[in-house]
């Protein structure tokens, strides 16, 4: 059995290597032939029909090939996304530390929770906010991932003139596995 330290310290290299993009080896060219994610179909998961969603198919500052995503960017969404606006979905991620540990009713959600310990600002496409279920509440899952199942709407909201969240979750339950 591996000592919690050594999978901590393992799980930082990891981010480190992601962060600073690293590659280690020859770098591979880049496949201009491979399908447009649009072309490709969500898998039907669980026993609500949900779509499978990764929170690579909500990143777009790197298809737009953009450092910061625009205000107005609804108007860029490419159909892929579009497609899922209103559609039942579920996602993996982790929470971000709530202001309190019970009785949840709404939390913030990203892929990993670790990426923001580095100080790197997370942007719009890579968290969403989730909003429980009616009368549903859940508590803090503290840095392990799970999944979130609800109706995925694109609501953008801006604060300051900056957007803050693209995606909302909303009638969400907490699969915790």
């Amino acid at each position: 059995m591996v000592p919690d330290t050594i999978i901590q310290l393992l799980r930082i290299c990891g981010l480190i290597v992601l962060l600073c993009g690293i590659t280690l080896g020859e770098e591979s060219p880049v496949n201009t032939t491979t399908p447009d994610k649009s072309e490709q179909s969500f898998v039907v998961e669980g026993p609500n029909a949900a779509l499978r969603v990764k929170f690579e198919d909500l990143e777009l500052r790197q298809r737009l090939g953009l450092d910061k995503l625009p205000v107005d960017v609804e108007q860029q969404l490419p159909q892929r996304l579009k497609t899922l606006d209103g559609k039942v979905i579920r996602i993996k991620g982790e929470m971000f530390p709530p202001p309190t540990e019970s009785g949840l009713t709404a939390f913030a959600f990203q892929k990993y929770v670790s990426l923001t310990s580095f100080g790197r600002p997370v942007h719009a496409d890579e968290k969403i906010g989730v909003r429980m279920r009616e009368g549903v509440t859940t508590d803090y899952i503290q840095s392990r991932q799970f999944d979130v199942v609800g109706k995925l709407t694109i609501k953008p909201r801006v604060r300051n003139k900056e957007l803050m969240y693209l995606h909302v979750i909303e009638d969400a339950v907490v699969i915790d596995q």
